[in-house]
């Protein structure tokens, strides 16, 4: 009877010993230090999707952490280069609600804005994206002109533009092919007036010229040549919208 008592006791102990060791190891907890150090590793071998867990792990435990702020940065980055775009600009969004300003402010604006330019669409699709990343881009030059992204973001706008001008001179042709030149007139005029360093400037005051012409309007279409004349003299926009009014002004005589 006593060597089984003393088995019950020793098994009770073995267990005891076992289970505490087992709780050891399952509620160790990682610091703060080494959550965040485990992340900046995970970002710089380009292992995003675990950087993410181990960053939005540091997030949750340590909500009040020195290193919140740059956290929400490798998670923002960490989805933007494994083409998790919305989860990047939401990420983006979450640090400038709380950080408005930050060392890292004109870079999450920059995250922000290629995350929408990398969708981009051609010009026959819709340009919610060109839109917004415009927008972004915009918002970067214009608060951080110095910022070593603003640069980059400017080149991007002048892109941006263009793709945009090249969606309204599309519609404007469509409505010149259907014979409905009145309402080509406000796409090829947006062209003139919003996108003046667009590669489309010299096209849209030609078509200008050409639905004036069309309208009997002689007035504008020469006004719109003379512009043409003056800024692109060696254009062949220009050469075709003399040849359009020399051709009207022969057949009036």
């Amino acid at each position: 009877m006593k060597i089984f008592k003393f088995g019950v006791v020793a098994l009770f102990i073995l267990l005891n010993g076992c289970s505490s060791k087992k709780s050891d190891i399952e509620y160790k907890t990682i610091s703060e230090y080494e959550l965040f150090e485990q992340g900046k590793k995970e970002v710089q071998s380009g292992n995003f999707k675990e950087a993410v867990k181990t960053l939005t792990k540091l997030e949750n435990e340590y909500p009040a952490s020195d290193n919140y702020s740059d956290t929400l940065v490798l998670k923002a980055y960490s989805y933007y280069a494994n083409d998790k775009y919305t989860d990047a600009i939401l990420t983006v969004d979450d640090f400038l609600h709380q950080f408005p300003i930050n060392k890292n402010t004109s870079y999450m604006y920059f995250i922000k804005g290629m995350s929408y330019y990398n969708q981009i669409m051609d010009i026959g699709r819709d340009q919610e994206f060109t839109l917004n990343a415009k927008k972004e881009f915009e918002i970067l030059v214009n608060l951080f002109p110095g910022s070593k992204y603003a640069n980059d973001a400017k080149w991007k706008l002048e892109y941006i533009d263009n793709i945009l001008a090249g969606k309204e001179m599309d519609i404007g042709r469509f409505y010149l092919r259907i014979h409905k030149p009145i309402s080509s007139v406000n796409r090829f005029k947006n062209v003139v007036d919003n996108y003046q360093t667009t590669i489309f400037i010299p096209e849209a005051l030609y078509r200008l010229v050409e639905v004036y012409y069309i309208l009997g309007i002689k007035e504008e279409a020469i006004r719109y040549a003379s512009v043409l004349g003056y800024n692109y003299p060696n254009s062949t926009w220009y050469k075709k919208s003399y040849q359009l009014l020399t051709l009207k002004s022969k057949k009036s005589k």
